[in-house]
């Protein structure tokens, strides 16, 4: 990576983040994080064990979209001082900052995705069937792979997977 990929990188890494801005509000999240907070500090919150469930839950899934989005804005200015530095000393190793600035892609991408579904429905569980239908053992096997690849992909995005049958 040279001087003038930097920029560029640099270029869409505004972009992204400026597409994140929207999709994001930090100040709404952070004051609906207080506001649970709040009522978890309310001794009769923790009588209610269901609703008290659900209050920590959706307050530690705010809490780490919050701890994404700091650590996005942290690398992104991370990756501006680079950008500054090499203005000066166009010679410098810029190994490090091309992961930071793949690491920062990868990073707004999933808490886009995380912002965009947090309507209340996105929440629900999802039940997969597979049939492999006509064809003998080559669709078997195919289905066999398809469960496989879903429950991988399930156990990369840290859902919680049961299998019924």
């Amino acid at each position: 990576m040279n001087y003038l990929d930097l920029k560029n990188e640099l270029s869409l890494c505004k972009d992204k983040l400026a597409d994140l801005n929207q999709a994001f509000d930090l100040a709404k999240s952070q004051n609906q994080l207080d506001s649970l907070t709040e009522k978890t500090h309310d001794p009769v919150f923790w009588f209610d064990q269901k609703e008290a469930q659900k209050v920590i839950s959706a307050q530690n899934e705010l809490q780490s979209k919050i701890n994404q989005y700091k650590e996005i804005q942290s690398l992104f200015e991370t990756i501006e001082m680079t950008y500054e530095l090499t203005l000066i000393d166009e010679s410098m190793d810029l190994s490090e900052t091309e992961s930071q600035i793949s690491q920062m892609m990868q990073l707004a991408d999933d808490l886009k995705i995380k912002t965009l579904l947090s309507k209340p429905y996105d929440k629900l569980n999802a039940i997969l069937e597979f049939h492999p239908g006509a064809g003998g053992t080559e669709s078997q096997d195919w289905a066999e792979m398809l469960f496989r690849m879903y429950l991988r992909y399930a156990e990369a995005k840290n859902y919680k997977v049961s299998v019924l049958d």
